[in-house]
């Protein structure tokens, strides 16, 4: 909801525009990066990033509480290394 009301509150000149859905995005491997790249879909979203000012970053809330990936911990600590490793990419 609140992702959807960001572009009418943007100051003029600023532009809001949503990147692809993570559900394109595959499950991080190392052993397909190293071997075949990054998906396209991560590519897109990398190009996306680059020369923005800032990201906002948004995700759907179950009974007003984190998804429960989010608070699983393995999967928390999973999300912050393909963050790490993507920050690295975009770079």
């Amino acid at each position: 909801m609140v992702m959807n009301l960001l572009p009418g509150l943007a100051p003029a000149g600023m532009a809001i525009k949503e990147v692809p859905s993570f559900t394109q995005f595959p499950l991080y491997d190392a052993d397909i990066q190293n071997a075949s790249g990054f998906p396209a879909a991560i590519n897109v979203l990398a190009d996306a990033i680059r020369p923005a000012d800032g990201v906002i970053g948004g995700c759907a809330a179950k009974l007003d509480d984190k998804t429960g990936a989010l608070k699983d911990e393995a999967t928390g600590k999973f999300i912050a290394q393909q963050l790490e490793a993507f920050a690295k990419f975009i770079e």
